[in-house]
């Protein structure tokens, strides 16, 4: 009887200490979901006021590091052109533009190139595909 009930009490101690992770562990997760997609809006907002002719943005592999405390993305800027350019990035909340980021392989300065030609407003919507993998538009 006694060994059943001290048998009975680890299981409960065991079982809250795994709901307690698991309602820890989704809360940081909305949050980051959260934050992920404000950093996202900001800077699609920023990217539509800094390049003309965007039909889409695609964001994907988000990163937030808590020091310094940096946002970090993979951007995807579709152009009416056709033209694709792919890029990683970092983004403050503050910023009204966005022109930074880091373009690898042997296409590098032509896609730069393309983007300082771009320089200038995209003046109607432009779909976005958020990292999450769902879809909005900013006008």
């Amino acid at each position: 009887m006694m060994k059943k009930r001290i048998l009975i009490s680890i299981l409960g101690v065991v079982l809250s200490g795994f709901l307690i992770f698991g309602a820890v562990s989704y809360f940081n997760h909305q949050t980051e979901l959260k934050r992920n997609r404000e950093y996202e809006m900001s800077l699609a907002k920023a990217l539509k006021n800094s390049y003309k002719d965007i039909k889409e943005i695609q964001f994907s592999n988000p990163s937030y590091s808590d020091k310094p405390g940096g946002w970090y993305v993979r951007v995807k800027l579709n152009f009416n052109d056709g033209e694709e350019v792919e890029y990683s990035t970092i983004h403050a909340l503050h910023l009204k533009t966005n022109y930074g980021g880091s373009i690898g392989g042997k296409e590098a300065e032509k896609k730069w190139n393309y983007l300082d030609s771009q320089k200038g407003i995209t003046s109607y919507k432009i779909l976005i595909v958020f990292s999450d993998g769902s879809k909005g538009e900013i006008k």
